[in-house]
């Protein structure tokens, strides 16, 4: 949210002003990054298209192998980062092409889709302890 009000409301791209959105960015990368390996339980540690890369590639490998094709957990995985990989590719090609139509208030359509979610996950944990504390309490009669 900060790089999109600064962007569009101070934004005069200079070199410094850019070197500090980028910084920004960059950041907001890092905690997105650290979001997605803490919501799967870190069973998805890379979400840059590096990684996914080389997670794929190694699959795929394995995969040459009779003994890992059937091995549903490995197959599982290797959905997931397909999964990723397209996501972030479809988002990062309509990120480019809505931002030449509203520049920097797509980061506020991107801020509210995050908000949306963290807010999802919330709720979805409080009513998982909720359920628990009721199964609890039959349990305990």
């Amino acid at each position: 949210m900060s790089v999109g009000f600064y962007g569009h409301l101070f934004y005069k791209e200079t070199l410094s002003e850019t070197e500090i959105m980028v910084a920004l960015m960059l950041l907001a990368m890092g905690l997105q990054n650290g979001l997605t390996a803490s919501i799967s339980n870190f069973s998805v540690k890379t979400t840059h298209l590096t990684g996914l890369t080389t997670d794929v590639g190694i699959l795929t490998a394995m995969f040459t192998k009779k003994k890992y094709r059937n091995n549903k957990s490995l197959r599982g995985k290797f959905n997931v980062l397909l999964a990723i990989a397209f996501s972030y590719l479809t988002g990062g090609i309509l990120a480019g092409v809505i931002y030449f139509k509203t520049k920097f208030l797509v980061f506020f359509a991107v801020s509210g889709v995050i908000c949306f979610i963290i807010l999802y996950e919330y709720y979805k944990l409080k009513l998982a302890k909720l359920i628990r504390i009721k199964r609890q309490k039959k349990a305990l009669i």
